[in-house]
């Protein structure tokens, strides 16, 4: 990269729990960033299993270039791990929050700098994503560049899924307060939070690597949040919550297609209350697709069969 270091400073926040050697893997990418970041902060959310320790020893191995720590936090959510790390930055310009399984481009840090060095006006700067699946799962997702264009409409659209692949300015992470600390939501919670704070720049070049599975071809934790049943539910509610602020502020977008994600996700969540049995709480989800999508033929005839349904088993 021709472009000269930025002499902005740049803080690092990953929360682990139970994925010492992935995470090891992914503290090699950060350490190769040709932008080294100011502080390194890894918090392990009270592994039940050596992470900690083999971390620690790692670091003191390979990181003596960076200023780096390690805080053994008492078992919260990711949120909770995330807030107790930023407790721990001072003065920087910006944060990146990677999470223990994503690995960077080598000059990830350094793009992402310098197009907020040069958009002050800009809340956040963000990349492609690239996304390395485990076998029978299925992602596919557009990026960065049509996301800066209106993050507002891709965030319904796509999910808040860029955590890993963003650099945000820490005056507006302090403005937000913190990360919202539930059980599951909070990147929609707060990413949709910042995309009401101004606009979001794309920097390009390579993209961000995500891991989508259970730990790749380790025993370690996967994905935690698809353990819960009613997350399409609670996700849904979470983007309602946000479209509810988008009316408040009057922000200059158009409506029609986040009501149609609301139906969509609501349509989402209802297929996930089927399958497990559950009729009353599917037939509920429907009720609110079609609430916010009435012209959808499709809601309507599930609600038709969903009515013989109930007819069904009543007399079962």
């Amino acid at each position: 990269m021709n472009s000269p270091i930025s002499q902005s400073s740049v803080a690092v926040v990953i929360p682990v729990y139970n994925r010492a050697a992935i995470l090891k893997e992914t503290l090699t990418y950060v350490l190769a960033q040709t932008l080294l970041p100011d502080a390194l902060i890894v918090v392990d959310d009270e592994s039940t299993d050596n992470t900690a320790a083999e971390v620690e020893q790692w670091l003191e191995q390979h990181a003596a270039g960076v200023h780096w720590e390690l805080i053994r936090a008492s078992k919260s959510t990711v949120a909770g791990a995330r807030n107790r790390g930023l407790s721990r930055v001072e003065s920087v310009d910006y944060v990146a929050f990677l999470d223990s399984d994503d690995h960077w481009p080598e000059d990830f840090l350094e793009r992402c700098v310098n197009m907020l060095d040069s958009e002050p006006d800009a809340v956040a700067a963000t990349t492609e994503r690239f996304y390395r699946c485990s076998p029978g799962v299925k992602a596919q997702h557009k990026g960065g560049l049509e996301m800066v264009s209106d993050p507002i409409t891709w965030f319904f659209k796509y999910g808040a899924g860029v955590s890993s692949c963003s650099l945000l300015r820490k005056s507006v992470v302090q403005e937000l307060g913190a990360w919202p600390e539930v059980t599951l939501g909070e990147d929609t919670q707060f990413f949709g939070a910042m995309t009401l704070k101004g606009p979001w720049v794309f920097a390009e070049g390579a993209p961000v690597t995500f891991h989508i599975g259970n730990g790749g071809d380790t025993s370690e934790e996967g994905n935690l949040s698809r353990k819960y049943a009613d997350r399409e539910e609670q996700w849904v509610k979470d983007f309602e919550a946000i479209y509810a602020e988008v009316l408040n502020q009057q922000v200059a977008v158009d409506h029609g297609p986040l009501k149609m994600m609301l139906g969509v996700r609501w349509h989402r969540a209802y297929k996930m209350r089927l399958r497990v049995g559950d009729v009353v709480a599917a037939r509920a989800c429907l009720k609110h697709a079609i609430r916010w999508n009435p012209r959808c033929w499709k809601y309507r005839k599930h609600a038709l069969l969903l009515s013989l349904t109930k007819h069904w088993v009543r007399a079962k």
